[in-house]
Order: structure tokens, then sequence, then C-alpha cells
């Protein structure tokens, strides 16, 4: 049975008709992000993880963040990832050696805690990323997404109670950053699952925990 794709994604998209206009209200698409990683390489003339090396990972120093493509080797050393995508009810299975390749641009990208608490302090300000301007408008498209009062989302940064990063939830895993410029304080949680308990999954729990007891002074992941 062949993967699914980044390409059987667009595929199965251009199917459909869209379900809103744009700017007329919000939600997630991992497939406009694919899209975006698609005109990136175009207007390049690069494929996307060699503009991603150049521009951002060799620049801010995350020497232990890639871009797999579609290989599944996530390196040593390294967590084995539990999910109960495709299960049935409580029951779970091994999705470490999962194609990554449909999660493309959206969200195949290998990474460690050291890098992820440096990547959480350049999304945050845009240091090492952005010009100020270009920063600011970022800050500015943040928007409240309806039903959620504390969260802000907008050109790919996402604002909790003032915390500004990013989720990351793929099959087994679960990543969380987040960035307080008030404090100057960073939190990152990494998990080896992504089996929901109590409706959400494990990294955003922790995360909306920790950043509550966390020392307003402090810096750790």
């Amino acid at each position: 049975k062949p993967a699914f794709t980044a390409d059987r994604l667009i595929a199965f998209a251009r199917l459909h008709p869209v379900e809103f206009a744009p700017g007329a209200r919000f939600a997630w698409s991992n497939t406009n992000i694919v899209l975006l990683g698609r005109v990136i390489a175009e207007v390049t003339g690069t494929p996307f993880g060699d503009v991603l090396e150049q521009r951002i990972l060799r620049p801010l120093g995350l020497d232990h963040t890639r871009y797999p493509g579609a290989s599944a080797d996530l390196g040593q050393p390294g967590w084995r990832g539990v999910t109960d995508q495709g299960r049935p009810p409580w029951q779970t299975v091994d999705a470490t050696d999962w194609n990554p390749s449909w999660a493309a641009e959206a969200g195949a990208l290998i990474s460690n805690l050291d890098d992820l608490h440096r990547w959480a302090v350049a999304l945050a300000t845009g240091e090492g990323v952005l010009d100020p301007d270009a920063q600011a408008g970022r800050i500015a498209s943040l928007t409240t997404v309806p039903g959620s009062p504390e969260l802000r989302y907008g050109l790919g940064l996402r604002s909790l109670s003032g915390w500004l990063g990013h989720t990351g939830e793929f099959p087994g895993y679960g990543a969380e950053i987040g960035y307080n410029p008030r404090t100057g304080t960073t939190v990152v949680v990494l998990t080896n699952s992504d089996v929901a308990g109590l409706r959400t999954n494990p990294a955003p729990a922790v995360f909306r925990a920790d950043r509550k007891s966390t020392r307003l002074n402090s810096s750790h992941g």
C-alpha cells in the first residue's frame, strides 16, 4: 500500500471545495502549509529542505534539527513513539518507523530539547530570522481563535495567554514550545506519545500545566 505522501494529500484536497473564503475565519490546515513549502521551493529554485537548512537551521545553530523527507530514521539516541491512531479503543501501536512524508513542510522535522529551546526564542522574537518590520507584522497578525479566548494565532505563530510559540503533533510524538517575552521564560515540552487523555494530547496538557507553575524568572526546558 503506497504511503500517504504530501503529494497525495494535495491531490486529495483538490477534490474538495474550499471551506471558506480567505480571511473569513480560522482553521488549521496541514495542506496549506505543505503548499507554502512548494511555493518556497518554486520561487527559490531549491528544494525546501535545503532552503530550511541554509536560511534557518544553520544560521541559528540548530545542529540537531533536520528535515527527513521520506526517511523514518530518527537517529540515535531517540525515543520510541506510541500512538492510538488507527487502532481500536484502548489499544496502541509503536509509530516510530512510520513514514513522515505526509506531513512534509507542515511538520516532518526531527529535533531535540536544546535546539527547540533555542528555536522557541527565535520563533517568538524573530531574532536571527526576521527583520523588525517582518516580526512586527507577525505579531500584528495574531487573531483570537473562536471559542478559545486565551488563544490567538497568526502567521506561523501562536499566543497562549501571552506565551508565544507553537505545537507539534505527529503519530507517536508531541511537542510544544513557548516563550514569554515579558519574563524571558522559555518552556519546551517533548513527549513520545500522542495518545490523548482527557481530550487533549500530552504535550499541550503538560505545557499548560507547566507554564502556570513555572517561576517567572526562570528559563528551562
